[in-house]
């Protein structure tokens, strides 16, 4: 794209030798553990949207996405491979996260050559937190012998979308394999999400509910109270379960609106939205409790047990149906909402590569109206305050907190130098 050409087919050279298709003008770069490094470690770096499936394009009519929207793993070390300008750097950015200056968002700092926000404080047994839009890193001091993960790392949801969670576990535990050695790993937490055409209309008597017995989960789960949440008179979703499953169905187009992720807006025209039908989102939490009884512990077991676990929660755990004559529920012919659902399982594992600048360019979509709507009020309070006015009292204000503008901006420029995802870092 660099040279203004167009390529409509076939497959080109990249500069690593590999192979790129093209789809639509657009580069489809094959993603792999080097293509994410370059990205990550070249965060200047533009790459193009692309709907690369190894295994070929399916167009189904009613899924728009599916796929998995979070993954937290941990990482069990026999020892780490840092040294002492590691650990005096990763404690300098710690004690500067605690100035007042930055206190409120962190500081941000270089780890193993990719850039976070260091996070004021640690949270037992780790010292210290790193963030960014792509993953949040917890990490102890030292080895902890088997008591807890060294590491755990909360893979975000654009990331995921960005390359697919296999790639992204292969990247993952290749980079911590340069500072550290891995022992084993553990799934603690994964979010699957299927987005939709329409919005069900749902009641308790749709809910149908064919669970196992003698699971331990079932007994910390009612899974007829569903709770429904509304937006002055107008439903927007459904919560069913609590705990270690649980599941929720929701107007996604309602709250990307709210979050600012009109990102996933173009996902969804890769998988034939029209831009204007409303957007259900299926929500599968699946945590630690619950994937123990699939004998989930390695991520290796997660992707094995992956169908398994999507076909019980679907079919057996949870299920929305039709009311017949049938006095037995579990025969009523299941909705086609539903049905749709059911079948997403073939999605998974798909890779979307949404590129960074449609994030970019959702968020700057945001801000530049809030700014126009703050200085506007500036102007109309104060009697001849020009644009230049304001200037002057904002570089006086940041004065007062020791700060230059060019200071002010080189920091916020550090915390958002990987994806912008609009996402809130826990």
């Amino acid at each position: 794209m660099n040279d203004g050409k167009k390529y409509q087919s076939g497959l080109h050279e990249n500069s690593r030798g590999g192979a790129r298709a093209s789809l639509d003008g657009w580069y489809v770069l094959r993603p792999d553990s080097d293509s994410i490094r370059s990205e990550l470690l070249s965060p200047s770096r533009e790459s193009l949207p692309s709907r690369f499936n190894k295994g070929g394009y399916k167009y189904i009519t009613m899924i728009y996405l599916a796929g998995i929207d979070t993954l937290v793993i941990g990482f069990y070390l026999s020892k780490f491979n840092l040294n002492d300008k590691d650990y005096n750097a990763l404690n300098t950015a710690k004690e500067l996260a605690k100035a007042p200056t930055f206190k409120s968002s962190g500081h941000g700092t270089n780890f193993q050559k990719i850039d976070f926000v260091m996070s004021p404080a640690g949270r037992k047994p780790y010292t210290y937190i790193l963030l960014n839009n792509d993953f949040t890193l917890k990490l102890a001091k030292e080895v902890l012998n088997g008591s807890f993960p060294e590491i755990f790392i909360e893979l975000r949801s654009q990331f995921l979308w960005r390359y697919g969670y296999k790639h992204i576990y292969t990247f993952i535990k290749e980079w911590v394999n340069t500072w550290a050695e891995i022992k084993s790993d553990i799934v603690s937490r994964a979010d699957l999400s299927i987005d939709v055409k329409g919005f069900p209309d749902i009641t308790i008597e749709n809910v149908v509910s064919r669970a196992r017995k003698g699971k331990s989960y079932l007994q910390l789960i009612p899974i007829q109270q569903g709770e429904t949440y509304y937006y002055g008179s107008k439903i927007t979703g459904w919560v069913f379960g609590s705990g270690p499953l649980m599941i929720r169905i929701y107007d996604k187009l309602y709250e990307i609106k709210l979050v600012h992720k009109e990102w996933f807006q173009d996902l969804w025209k890769q998988g034939g939205w029209d831009g204007e039908s409303g957007v259900a989102r299926v929500e599968i939490q699946l945590r630690r409790d619950f994937l123990k009884d699939f004998n989930v512990t390695t991520f290796a077991s997660f992707e094995e047990a992956l169908g398994d676990i999507f076909r019980y929660v679907t079919q057996d755990w949870f299920t929305l149906r039709e009311p017949s004559g049938d006095k037995n529920r579990s025969r009523w012919p299941v909705t086609p909402f539903w049905s749709e659902v059911q079948t997403s399982i073939n999605n998974f594992g798909k890779i979307y590569g949404l590129a960074r600048g449609q994030i970019k360019e959702a968020k700057t979509n945001f801000l530049i109206p809030q700014a126009a709507g703050l200085i506007t009020s500036i102007l109309a309070s104060m009697d001849s305050f020009t644009l230049g006015d304001v200037d002057r009292e904002i570089n006086r204000y940041l004065k007062k907190k020791g700060l230059t503008l060019e200071d002010a901006v080189s920091e916020k420029k550090k915390q958002n130098s990987m994806f912008e995802d609009g996402y809130e870092p826990f």
